[in-house]
């Protein structure tokens, strides 16, 4: 996988975050709860004013496809 390629890959898993969070229902605050974040953290990054750690968007992820009935993920 080239950089350009990892970077769109965690670019779309960001883009994500929005539309996955909604679907659930959940407000910012329940996902950045859940997630182990500071609600100010996960504002940012929603709105693309954040660089987030690699760690944060595993974190994010792993929070959204568990309560999408994904564990594993």
């Amino acid at each position: 996988m080239s950089k350009y390629h990892l970077v769109d890959s965690i670019q779309s898993t960001i883009d994500s975050f929005r539309p996955r969070r909604e679907a659930l229902g959940w407000s910012q605050e329940r996902l950045a709860h859940s997630a182990g974040i500071t609600l100010a953290a996960y504002a940012a990054i929603e709105r693309g004013r954040s660089d987030p750690r690699s760690r944060t968007i595993d974190a994010i992820n792993t929070a959204l496809s568990q309560a999408e009935g994904n564990p594993a993920a």
